[in-house]
């Protein structure tokens, strides 16, 4: 296994990125396969450690295991935290776009598979959430090199992905009628569901799911996006996020279902709570650990940070003026 800080331009090395590699266990491969976290600004060490990599240690675990699912037992594996600003990479944040964040990345790339001697692999780039975002401007940006001895892209792959508009129409336009069928779980009052169901309406949510959300559709889907300036009063998932806590102080938005106690977690992010148990310090930022993974002493390391983008605005409302990879 190998990791440490690859500068981006090698002649500066102010703006690195941070990455850990690790060589197949199984037979060897003339394959690369990347992995990317989202947020933006989450890292892909929380794929390393909890989700595609060989060691796994998760939630309520006090110890890592072989995780006998690891992706390296097919293929040698890349995580890579990016965009700069993301876990250990460092430097000035620049980027305004995905071209801007790709142009990095494959820049870096390169200069990884210089360092190892790598050519004339397949490269398949793969990620979760935002990195749906990531992964299409990325491995296009390989491709539009032409450079079929380093940047030989076989395929992508992509789970959960941000492709299209997510604010408005997969969080915003739907939260009603979700927390109305999971109400039992969610513990919202008859005050709070009705206050939502008074909004659902005015803010144009119900006629959308109506219209273009159930089959068959009225028509071509439109292209919806939310301010979270001029939308605000709008804000039903917002809304909802924040009053979930009342009945359950240890809600986690990715698992509705937990309820307290919130579990011990290495990295300190077992919900939106950012949470570790006193005396179990978060794994990537003990001076041992960093000495070990070649990483910046000086950085503190968290699973998402930022930012990544320089400015607001863009489609998403997260500085990201690219179009969705979908358009």
């Amino acid at each position: 296994m190998y990791s440490g800080i690859i500068p981006i331009d090698m002649s500066n090395a102010s703006r690195a990125l941070f990455f850990i590699f690790q060589p197949t266990v199984g037979a060897p491969v003339d394959e690369i396969t990347i992995w990317l976290n989202g947020g933006p600004g989450c890292s892909s060490l929380e794929g390393f450690l909890q989700e595609n990599g060989l060691f796994q240690w998760s939630w309520g675990e006090y110890a890592p295991h072989i995780n006998p699912y690891s992706w390296v037992n097919l293929t040698n594996v890349l995580w890579v935290e990016q965009p700069v600003g993301t876990g250990f990479s460092i430097g000035e944040v620049r980027a305004t776009s995905e071209e801007d964040i790709a142009k990095d990345f494959v820049n870096f790339f390169v200069n990884f598979e210089k360092i190892f001697g790598i050519k004339k692999f397949k490269i398949f780039v793969t990620g979760e959430s935002y990195a749906g975002r990531y992964v299409p401007y990325i491995a296009g940006e390989m491709i539009d090199r032409c450079d079929e001895e380093l940047l030989d892209v076989g395929g992508a792959l992509m789970y959960d992905p941000c492709i299209g508009e997510y604010v408005w129409e997969q969080q915003q336009a739907v939260i009603v009628p979700f927390v109305k069928e999971h109400n039992s779980v969610m513990g919202y009052n008859q005050t709070f569901m009705k206050k939502l169901d008074e909004l659902d309406e005015p803010c144009g949510y119900r006629e959308f799911r109506d219209q273009y959300m159930s089959f068959p559709p009225s028509g071509v889907q439109p292209h919806k996006y939310f301010n979270s300036t001029t939308d605000a009063n709008c804000d039903l998932w917002g809304l909802s996020w924040a009053e979930a806590f009342h009945p359950n102080p240890c809600f986690n938005v990715y698992e509705i279902g937990l309820q307290c106690p919130i579990l011990s977690d290495p990295l300190g992010y077992p919900s939106d709570l950012i949470y570790s148990y006193e005396g179990l310090p978060i794994y990537f930022n003990r001076t041992d650990v960093k000495t070990a993974l070649h990483a910046p002493q000086e950085v503190s390391w968290f699973e998402c940070a930022g930012p990544v983008f320089v400015g607001e605005g863009g489609p998403q409302d997260e500085g990201d003026s690219s179009l969705d990879p979908i358009q």
